[in-house]
């Protein structure tokens, strides 16, 4: 009896045995499904994270293909709005400063040609068809090409006995334009400019009354030796003076004081081309001053605006700048 029961108390501790390793390995088991698991997780999120990462970076990278899509868009748009404004100042160019020249000038020689006059009183005018677009673009040049200019005209004036013009073109025009070129180039704006400014309201309390003096006293002059057309001459000559002054010292004024001067000296040369129309040439010229003064008057306009606007170009000296201001 003992022996059978110390057998099946051996057969129970066996089998407690056999039930505790097996839940031992099941412990086991269990732990590592669980290590398992939670390496998988780990490397799942990590696999998230990866494709998260990835899908970001995409993002990214099509933003940035956007962003320089727009980019080369706008890129193209300017070049495409500098070339459009590029075309148009060509076409300004050849429509307000070349075509006029074009025209003109045969028509000039043509004329000259034809009513037989002569050499020396046609060379001014057609370099005058260069000083005055030089002047409408408020170029300083037009200084040294005029002054010279000026001797040429002379001679032809005191063809047609205009004497106050022969006085206009050998005692003002040439030194003055000599001096404002120096001027100019002193207190020059941009490459060939200069600022332009205004007359102060005060002075005319003298200039108005300095006019009709001078009127006065060359007509008075220009009666005692003969010159012909005497009020239309002597008009043009006093205003002749005070828009050289005023161009010198860059007064806007200049351009209304010089269109109504252009005004007057074409009907001045309509009067005389109506006596003799040989004088057509100089008709002709005055048609064109009238063109090239209103262009004056747009582009002086416009300069004197962007100047007093703060300087959208700057002035090219110190002094210039300080006047500016």
């Amino acid at each position: 009896m003992n022996k059978q029961e110390d057998a099946a108390g051996a057969e129970t501790g066996a089998a407690a045995g056999n039930t505790a390793e097996t839940s031992a390995a099941a412990g086991r088991g269990g732990n590592m499904n669980k290590q398992e698991e939670t390496a998988g997780a780990e490397t799942g999120a990590a696999a998230g994270n990866t494709a998260e990462t990835s899908a970001a970076a995409g993002r990214g990278g099509n933003m940035n293909k956007q962003e320089d899509a727009a980019g080369a868009e706008t890129g193209v748009a300017a070049g495409n709005a500098a070339e459009t404004e590029t075309g148009h100042e060509k076409l300004r160019f050849f429509c307000f400063d070349v075509l006029p020249i074009a025209l003109f000038m045969p028509a000039i020689i043509v004329c000259a040609a034809v009513f037989g006059q002569k050499f020396i009183k046609v060379l001014p005018v057609v370099v005058s068809l260069f000083v005055v677009l030089l002047s409408a673009h408020a170029n300083r040049y037009t200084f040294l090409i005029g002054a010279v200019n000026s001797v040429i005209y002379s001679i032809g004036y005191i063809m047609e006995h205009l004497y106050a013009s022969v006085a206009s073109a050998l005692l003002l025009s040439f030194p003055i334009q000599l001096v404002s070129f120096v001027l100019w180039k002193k207190r020059s704006y941009r490459k060939t400019s200069r600022n332009i400014r205004t007359v102060p309201p005060r002075n005319y309390l003298w200039l108005v009354p300095l006019f009709a003096a001078l009127w006065g006293g060359f007509f008075w002059l220009f009666s005692a030796v003969g010159s012909s057309n005497t009020v239309l001459d002597n008009t043009i000559f006093i205003l002749g003076i005070f828009s050289s002054f005023f161009l010198m010292l860059g007064y806007l004024e200049n351009v209304f004081i010089s269109l109504v001067s252009t005004a007057l000296g074409f009907w001045l040369w309509t009067t005389l081309t109506i006596g003799n129309i040989a004088n057509i040439t100089y008709l002709l010229y005055y048609v064109y001053l009238l063109f090239r003064q209103l262009q004056m008057l747009f582009i002086w306009w416009k300069l004197y605006r962007e100047q007093r606007a703060g300087g959208k170009a700057q002035p090219a000296c110190r002094n210039e700048a300080k006047e500016a201001a």
